[in-house]
């Protein structure tokens, strides 16, 4: 199955303090990881950031497509949207650029199951993992649309509003033991500890 792949890399970092997206682990920077990851399962492979300047220094490491949002303060709806809007297939998975350890098997899992629903999207308890999750593009393009229309910027809140499959977490240990691919990086600490571990 095609499929396309938006990479998430529009945050602030504000938290981290320094662009999280050119923080190095294993000598390469988190989005080179996202990237690699991202290879594994697409062609059609689309970076979304949050400004031309975030755009000049990607390019500095990639020759993939790269949108710029262009909508301030609409986090991380705005930048799915410019970047849905580019994808060429019927489905894309969506990558966060700040979880550096992701498993490409988690996504090809999600991908077997997306037929028949408008998104398959990784659950803990109560808690989602929207960016790291497959969506059906004109769908998810539509609920978007109308979700910056009416100013909803929760992610978890327009997905509520889809046909969805959620799929456990737990599911996904037999590819990714410790499910560091949904460990986000948001502060030194997190960096610290996730050096320790690698």
């Amino acid at each position: 199955m095609k499929v396309s792949c938006v990479i998430a890399a529009g945050g602030k970092s504000e938290r981290m303090g320094r662009d999280k997206k050119f923080i190095k682990l294993r000598g390469k920077y988190f989005l080179e990881h996202a990237i690699e990851t991202a290879k594994k399962l697409s062609e059609d492979i689309v970076i979304s950031v949050g400004s031309e300047r975030q755009k000049k220094q990607v390019q500095k490491i990639t020759n993939l497509k790269i949108v710029v949002d262009g909508i301030e303060s609409k986090g991380p709806v705005a930048g799915l949207y410019e970047g849905l809007r580019e994808c060429a297939h019927e489905y894309a998975i969506v990558l966060p650029c700040d979880t550096p350890l992701m498993q490409a098997k988690i996504f090809e899992h999600m991908l077997r199951e997306c037929a028949g629903y408008d998104a398959v999207v990784p659950r803990k308890g109560e808690s989602l993992e929207p960016l790291h999750a497959v969506y059906k593009v004109s769908s998810m393009l539509k609920a978007c649309e109308n979700a910056l229309k009416e100013n909803q910027l929760n992610l978890s809140g327009i997905i509520s509003k889809l046909k969805v499959k959620y799929i456990p977490t737990e599911v996904f240990k037999k590819y990714d033991r410790n499910l560091l691919t949904f460990h986000n990086i948001n502060t030194r600490k997190d960096l610290e500890a996730l050096r320790k571990w690698t």
